[in-house]
């Protein structure tokens, strides 16, 4: 073998090893889904079904009034009937292991029965009467989440549940009644947007309070598993505006994001990450990594988060309504789907297995793409398109669960490769 074949050789090798081109991610071509109005809720079935919920009330040419069931393709199930559906919108749902779906919101009936902001549904769509929160919580629930011994936390905008005080949070028994044993006392002065529950039991909240009870908290707390406010946890200013969500980044911390522009004093606009254990800012987000307008949504990625709201721009980076934020803070600009969505995008979900995702809001178009308030994109091939829990190689790159991706330039040099050494045998 020559001294130009071994030269090709290593260089094909070098760029079958190598980092793929960071590029721009793509809008799944087979899932089509037509709506008539926002998308606000998302929860993928273990069969890949999609449950859906918001402010639509007909899906292509059927009646689904603020709640639906989608099929791999984006057609509608009919095996789910939810009959005449809520009453009002759906802002959240729950998917259980048993197939039953949980569902909050501002409606006050589903299927003409009673059932104040909150329901369980059967796995075809029917009321779960089984579940019955009486009266229910008096206000609208922004988020619900199912915890490890079947009771329902809730949190939204409102100060009783049935006749008992609850101010903007509380937690369900499995039937739907009020556990009273979780007790906030006067609870957050204002609504509550988002939550997360640790190992603990203990409740990290965030949204438009500014006090618990009448101990001052900037938009983040933590509440005990009793329901009692954690004195240790955010003691600083946190965040000085509201804040809209919060996940988990796989490294103990959480990621935050709404409309502040400060966490503790410190410039991070719309997006922070803050330690799971103190509340304390961990990372900021400057503004030359943040996004111009207000978050509504995140998914946790490679201990970094994708963002998903109503911003034109992360930084100086054109990225409509769509981007993702490193676990360093920063933001990768070749992380894109071209144009973006063209309306404000109000719902993140993973599918199942990981693979893509699916995005819901007030669009009609992602990237010229017509899809009405719902799509699932491919990840771009950046360092927001690796597996939730894998990461990163210190370059960037994403990297597979071996390490290395192959490209189709490396291919093509190790393919001329071989026909050259074939060629030079045969002379």
């Amino acid at each position: 073998m020559n001294a130009r074949l071994v030269a090709t050789l290593v260089a094909g090798l070098i760029v079958l090893l190598s980092c793929p081109a960071h590029g721009a991610g793509t809008v799944t071509p087979y899932f089509n889904a037509t709506l008539d109005s926002n998308v606000m809720a998302i929860a993928v079935q273990s069969d890949l079904k999609v449950v859906i919920g918001g402010a639509f009330t007909q899906v292509g040419t059927t009646g689904r009034s603020y709640i639906a069931r989608l099929t791999t393709t984006g057609a509608l199930d009919t095996t789910f009937d939810p009959g005449t559906g809520a009453d009002n919108g759906v802002n959240s749902i729950v998917i259980q292991a048993d197939g039953k779906i949980l569902i909050g919101g501002a409606f006050q009936n589903y299927n003409t029965v009673a059932r104040s902001r909150v329901a369980r549904l059967n796995a075809d769509g029917s009321l779960d009467t089984t579940f019955d929160p009486g009266t229910g919580p008096n206000g609208t629930i922004q988020k619900l989440r199912l915890q490890s011994d079947g009771k329902v936390l809730i949190a939204g905008t409102f100060d009783t549940v049935g006749t008992t005080a609850c101010a903007n949070i509380a937690r369900l028994n499995s039937d739907g009644t009020l556990d009273t044993t979780f007790d906030t006392g006067l609870g957050p002065s204002a609504t509550v947007t988002d939550f997360q529950q640790q190992s603990d039991g203990k409740v990290v909240i965030v949204g438009y309070f500014t006090d618990v009870g009448t101990t001052s908290r900037g938009r983040v707390a933590r509440l005990n598993a009793d329901g009692s406010l954690d004195t240790t946890f955010a003691t600083g200013t946190a965040a000085d505006a509201y804040v809209t969500a919060i996940v988990p980044n796989g490294l103990g911390e959480f990621w935050i994001a709404g409309n502040f522009s400060t966490y503790d004093g410190t410039n991070s606009r719309r997006v922070a990450r803050i330690s799971g254990t103190n509340g304390d800012l961990v990372r900021a987000v400057d503004a030359a990594n943040g996004p111009t307008g207000v978050v509504h949504c995140l998914l946790p990625r490679n201990f970094g988060v994708i963002i998903g709201g109503a911003f034109p721009m992360v930084g100086t980076s054109t990225l409509p309504r769509l981007a993702f934020i490193s676990s360093t803070g920063r933001v990768e600009s070749s992380y894109a789907y071209g144009t973006g969505p063209n309306g404000n995008v109000l719902a993140i979900a993973l599918s199942e297995g990981g693979g893509s995702m699916y995005i819901g809001g007030a669009f009609t178009m992602v990237n010229t793409e017509p899809r009405t308030h719902i799509a699932q994109l491919n990840f771009p091939p950046s360092g927001g398109g690796g597996g939730g829990g894998g990461g990163s190689d210190d370059t960037g790159c994403s990297t597979s669960a071996s390490g290395h991706q192959f490209t189709f330039s490396g291919v093509f040099a190790l393919t001329a490769v071989w026909f050259a050494l074939r060629r030079r045998r045969t002379v």
